[in-house]
């Protein structure tokens, strides 16, 4: 399928709605190779949903890392760029990679303190390593 950005984006996330993860991974991998000089942060972050639909937690790592590579740095970004960080975080955690996935949730945490989602899933971290919590 040959399309622009925006319209296989779409489409890759009507699949995830649809739970066809690897279509929507397929599409959206399309969607950034369609202008690959200018790849898309959010893109990259619903190739890593798709993957981590999947269960493919090595290619959710890889998709995620780009998102957090790419993201903007404005402050008015935070909130989703904690996000980012949140969910290479739990793509680490399965993996059992406890003290990255704790340096992405302290990440996630820093930009956005107000998630309790993130502060629970540093909580799970440091007691994969049986670290005491210090926040």
């Amino acid at each position: 399928m040959r399309g622009n950005r925006v319209d296989l984006n779409y489409l890759g996330m009507c699949y995830f709605a649809l739970g066809r993860f690897a279509d929507a991974e397929r599409v959206q991998r399309e969607a950034n190779q369609a202008h690959p000089d200018h790849p898309d942060a959010g893109i990259w972050f619903n190739v890593g949903e798709d993957c981590t639909g999947q269960k493919k937690w090595p290619e959710a790592e890889q998709a995620y890392r780009e998102a957090v590579k790419l993201a903007p740095s404005a402050d008015k970004f935070a909130p989703t760029v904690a996000r980012f960080h949140n969910s290479l975080g739990l793509a680490l955690f399965r993996q059992s990679k406890f003290a990255d996935a704790e340096a992405a949730f302290r990440r996630a945490l820093t930009l956005d303190p107000t998630a309790p989602a993130h502060a629970a899933n540093l909580d799970a971290a440091l007691a994969a390593q049986s670290k005491p919590n210090d926040r």
